[in-house]
């Protein structure tokens, strides 16, 4: 990466990084979601978040589960994948980087809506409360098939309000219009299957329905600083639970670090995601 992708990063909130996964690799990773969302869990422990079972096919929202990592050992591979970690704190100026949460996501054909919304505002359960993602599709991605939009610029606004949920609303850019009058650049990301984009954790954005005739899978890896601590006030059902008593430590084994500069990374993850057998292919990154 160069000081001109950083300079667009900071200008636009997000990136586009192309050839950073082997197709083969990732069609590997899609077929061991599909595996997840068919209730196989290779480790034995469920995500810790399930938004579609088997018995929900005539639901018309999007699928999602959270944290698959500790479900399925390839999909671990992705998102404890150094590389990510790298990018990340290159663009976030952070000098370790730890993994805040992973989700696949499955929109099939006429599923939809995800609602423009930023991230950040659901991260004030830890401190400093920023975070990094990485969206990486397992498929070629089209406008008509729900692939990520972003305002562009618009991780320089203020924060937002929580949605109660912003998956399946009728108008997928409700709340931004009620959030702003501004005049607005959207951008649809079509990219192959091997790109990936980074994006802010105050960036707005969202995916309209899957009008094509094809899933559309991908998965967001939020990261964070290796630095982050629990917030000693406010919590979160979901990730609170991993907190230890009277310590505002976070526990590498539920929020690895991923990426250093002094070259450490969690000592579980090499043998947990059998490192040597992931192919990947080559990217410049001399200057992260």
């Amino acid at each position: 990466m160069k000081n001109e992708d950083l300079s667009n990063f900071e200008k636009n909130g997000f990136i586009i990084l192309k050839n950073v996964f082997d197709k083969k690799y990732l069609d590997k990773i899609k077929s061991n979601c599909y595996k997840l969302f068919k209730q196989d869990y290779q480790t034995g422990l469920l995500p810790d978040k399930i938004k579609w079972k088997k018995s929900d096919k005539k639901n018309n929202l999007p699928r999602s589960l959270c944290n698959i990592w500790k479900s399925n050992r390839s999909v671990a591979s992705l998102s404890l994948n150094n590389r990510i970690g790298k990018i990340a704190s290159f663009l976030m100026n952070w000098d370790s980087v730890r993994l805040n949460q992973d989700s696949v996501i499955w929109v099939p054909p006429k599923c939809g809506n995800v609602s423009f919304h930023q991230d950040e505002p659901y991260q004030d359960w830890h401190l400093p409360g920023k975070i990094i993602t990485a969206w990486i599709p397992l498929s070629k991605t089209y406008k008509k098939g729900a692939t990520i939009e972003y305002v562009t610029g618009s991780h320089k606004w203020k924060f937002s309000k929580r949605l109660n949920t912003f998956l399946g609303a009728n108008d997928y850019m409700y709340h931004l219009k009620k959030y702003t009058k501004k005049k607005m650049n959207i951008f649809s990301v079509e990219i192959n299957k091997g790109d990936i984009v980074m994006h802010h954790g105050r960036i707005w954005h969202g995916s309209t329905i899957n009008r094509t005739t094809k899933n559309r899978m991908s998965i967001s890896i939020h990261l964070m600083s290796g630095k982050s601590k629990f917030h000693p006030v406010i919590s979160n059902p979901l990730f609170t639970k991993f907190k230890h008593f009277n310590s505002l430590r976070m526990d590498e084994s539920f929020f690895p670090i991923i990426w250093s500069k002094k070259k450490y990374r969690s000592n579980f993850i090499n043998n947990y995601i059998k490192i040597k057998k992931i192919k990947l292919k080559k990217i410049n990154l001399e200057n992260c």
